[in-house]
């Protein structure tokens, strides 16, 4: 295989697992897809943009339940000058999907089987495809702008890692229409006309370059930066800039031809934020905001939220690759060198860094084309020895086996990494089923022990609310009657005890339970408003040592305590969790174990409990 391509096998693997998830048949009704996806019907079929209506209405007739999008301004704003509705998102996507787009409505139309609205089975499907055949158009690229620096074997091992060790495959296959494979290809193809413009210099290359650019910038605005890839291609050091300004004066005619297809390209954008907002050039994201003062970098790359590196740690070899990236590929040092650090920057500078919605960190795949130039010359460099081959090869091989594995754990719902923590991470390392203890860690941040190993020591409290001298004290609904609490207040149903009287050891549990009733008319569905039960273990100067939370009614009538589920009403039921005591604990401080109520939810509680198990 190492000594032909291995795109084919690679596009039969695309391919299958497209149609075994199957989530091309619901991405493009909400969320991100369907924002990029929504200026087509809107421009081609409905010539409604700035309002919409006719659109949002043929889209509510395959989503009936569904409130109006520009009712939560997540995906549709209104312009400030124009009043107009706005697409947050940029048109890029879109137009690489117009294609597709239109080859649906035409067998809509000719066949008859479907109704010819933007919505029905044969756009979304073709919608999908294309995120598909773009990602593979991009490695095409890749392997042919690869091939020109490393042997066979070592391309062929690179694209088969860039294809299926990272998350490019995740939002390929499963989440797709979003703007990540779709700027793949674009840094591929700017990338292979960089190339092969610096060695022919040819006026068709310099339009390429251009339109490259432009097609990136108009999917996703801030990856402009990749002009800086054919400005800084085969530079060979900082003293060298002066003959590089040189160069490109000598090419200004064909930097005139690329800067005039740039224009062209971002022309579209362009229009249409004049169109609705009245300014060449708008924000469309409104509220939303880049903090350049305060980037998060360390938690992009390692936080197990979406953290690049956790969940894509075979890229850490590109990053090793650098170091060896001038001799096998000198002219990407530069690019990579200088653009890396700065995508890196400006992707974790904005405000939602973990960037939500997907597997990983899904910004990072915009710009593996580039990475793939030092990913190679750290597999040419393993290639070179049989044992270090070997070795690597294996370790690739677990990484891809990894990636694919947690791909179909979070198609699974046993993995969500958008909001992972360690303890989490490791409860749902290799696992094939969704476990409560799973769910626990991931709401409380503490690993869950195996009950069985452990035993009870001691009761430290029990608040059973044997009377009505508070004026929170319900007799209506009790779990042990007579009376419950009514918990509407931010801090309710406290307890506490002095370390110095508990006997408490350093890796002992703290076991947290209470009871808790939702009224059916006051049921809360929002996991931001749910009251949590918290445990807390204070240090002797009051300084806390150990925390963990839960939300309480997401436990009532839900066996598997599935965190994002509300939880049932009209029955009482028990949110039960663990707290180790940390190595570092020292006596003369308290616990405590009380429901945080900061949004208000109103319900009621019974049986607070904190035990000592060993």
């Amino acid at each position: 295989m190492l000594r032909k391509s291995a795109l084919p096998l690679i596009a039969l693997c695309y391919l299958a697992a497209f149609f075994w998830f199957g989530q091309w048949q619901n991405v493009f009704y909400r969320s991100d897809s369907w924002g990029y996806y929504l200026h087509l019907p809107a421009t081609l079929l409905y010539h409604d943009a700035g309002d919409y209506s006719a659109t949002i209405a043929a889209w509510r007739t395959y989503n009936p339940g569904e409130a109006d999008p520009r009712a939560d301004a997540y995906g549709l704003r209104t312009a400030p000058g124009t009043g107009r509705t706005v697409i947050k998102y940029p048109v890029g996507v879109a137009i690489l999907q117009s294609p597709f787009f239109l080859l649906a409505h035409g067998w809509c139309k000719v066949t008859g089987q479907y109704p010819a609205d933007g919505f029905s089975t044969p756009y979304i499907l073709l919608a999908g495809l294309s995120t598909l055949c773009y990602a593979l158009w991009g490695l095409f690229f890749l392997e042919k702008t690869l091939r020109k620096f490393f042997p066979n074997p070592v391309v062929q091992v690179t694209l088969a890692v860039v294809a299926l060790a990272t998350n490019l495959f995740f939002f390929s296959t499963y989440t797709v229409g979003m703007a990540h494979p779709y700027l793949f290809f674009g840094w591929s193809l700017l990338l292979w006309a960089t190339v092969n413009w610096h060695q022919t210099s040819g006026f068709k290359l310099a339009a390429l370059l251009g339109f490259s650019v432009g097609l990136i910038t108009i999917c996703r605005v801030p990856e402009v930066l990749a002009v800086l890839v054919p400005l800084l291609w085969g530079l060979s050091g900082w003293q060298s800039m002066k003959e590089r300004l040189h160069f490109l004066w000598k090419k200004r005619r064909h930097l005139a031809v690329a800067v005039l297809a740039f224009g062209l390209v971002v022309l579209p954008q362009l229009a249409y934020w004049k169109f609705v907002s009245g300014q060449w050039l708008f924000n469309s994201y409104q509220g939303e905001r880049f903090d350049w003062a305060n980037p998060q970098v360390l938690n992009g790359l390692f936080h197990y939220q979406n953290g690049w590196l956790i969940y894509t740690p075979v890229m850490a070899f590109a990053l090793l690759g650098m170091v060896w990236l001038r001799r096998f590929a000198g002219a990407a040092f530069w690019p990579g060198a200088v653009l890396l650090p700065l995508h890196i920057y400006v992707i974790y500078s904005w405000w939602c860094w973990q960037y939500i919605n997907g597997f990983g960190s899904r910004p990072m795949v915009d710009v593996y084309p580039l990475l793939a130039f030092p990913l190679a010359a750290a597999v040419a460099v393993a290639w070179q020895r049989n044992w270090s081959r070997w070795l690597l090869g294996a370790v690739l091989a677990f990484c891809a086996a990894l990636n694919l594995f947690q791909t179909w754990q979070t198609g699974q719902l046993i993995l969500w990494s958008e909001r992972a923590n360690a303890a989490y991470y490791a409860a749902v390392f290799g696992e094939t089923t969704t476990t409560q203890a799973a769910y626990l860690a991931l709401e409380s941040g503490q690993p869950q022990p195996d009950a069985a190993q452990i035993k009870k020591v001691k009761t430290l409290f029990f608040n059973e609310i044997p009377d009505s001298t508070e004026e929170y004290h319900r007799q209506r609904f009790s779990h042990s009657p007579p009376y419950s609490y009514r918990c509407t207040n931010e801090f309710c149903f406290t307890g506490a005890v002095q370390t110095d009287t508990a006997g408490l050891r350093p890796g002992d549990w703290l076991r947290a339970s209470v009871q808790a009733f939702v009224r059916p008319d006051e049921r809360e569905r929002r996991l931001d408003y749910l009251a949590r039960l918290a445990v807390e273990i204070n240090g002797p100067d009051g300084t806390r040592c150990g925390y963990g939370s839960i939300s309480v009614s997401s436990k009532i009538g839900n066996p598997q305590h599935l965190f994002w589920h509300g939880g049932g009403v009209g029955e009482w039921g028990e949110a039960v969790f663990f707290v180790k005591i940390p190595a570092d604990y020292q006596p003369g401080g308290n616990v405590k174990a009380y429901v945080w109520n900061g949004r208000g939810q109103k319900l009621y509680l019974d049986d607070l409990r904190l035990e000592v198990w060993r």
